[in-house]
């Protein structure tokens, strides 16, 4: 799947909406829009942007080569399908250390767009928790659906790449973890 095709099925879903309602309101068909989501035709665009639109969404271009939470997401969706934890750890890590890498508009690009579920609360509250933490070290902007009080398990959850680990010391915990009731140690979160 490409860049594109994700984006464009991500937003659509986020937004509750059909193929069909997408294709409609785009003035295309919905075997169309169903080739480009499943990355068996690349648009341009123009293209792109019009599908977008037909979601309430335009079409933006920041100059990057890093993965956003779309990616992310849709990367710890397909790892925990295959009950591969430790990818799906990597792949929050490697967020992680994209926001890290990034500053300003580029760091609350690649945060601004609400990724799938990932078919774990723990994990969808750790994207959003690890977004915070990396905007507001800046004073950036937070999106909508970082704030989101879904965005957090019910009881407090170690969040780590090993089933060894037991116990996190709560002053190692960021307070946007702790606030959505993940355990996970700051020093995760530092860049190698």
């Amino acid at each position: 799947m490409n860049a594109s095709s994700l984006f464009l099925r991500s937003i659509r879903r986020t937004h509750g909406l059909s193929q069909g309602v997408v294709a409609k309101r785009a003035q295309t068909s919905a075997p169309a829009l169903s080739h480009i989501e499943n990355g068996r035709r690349e648009p341009s665009a123009a293209t792109l942007d019009k599908l977008l639109l037909a979601t309430g969404n335009r079409l933006g271009v920041v100059p990057t080569r890093r993965a956003g939470s779309l990616e992310a997401g849709a990367a710890i969706h397909d790892e925990l399908a295959i009950g591969d934890v430790q990818s799906a750890f990597r792949s929050f890590i490697q967020f992680s250390d994209n926001l890290a890498a990034e500053d300003g508009v580029t760091r609350v690009v690649l945060a601004a767009n609400e990724p799938e579920p990932t078919g774990s609360v723990l994990w969808d509250a750790a994207l959003a928790a690890v977004s915070e933490y990396w905007l507001r070290r800046d004073g950036l902007p937070i999106p909508k659906w970082v704030e989101s009080p879904n965005r957090a398990v019910p009881q407090r959850t170690i969040l780590s790449s090993s089933a060894y680990t037991r116990t996190i010391r709560d002053e190692n915990v960021p307070a946007e973890f702790s606030r959505r009731n993940i355990a996970l140690d700051k020093s995760v979160l530092a860049s190698v």
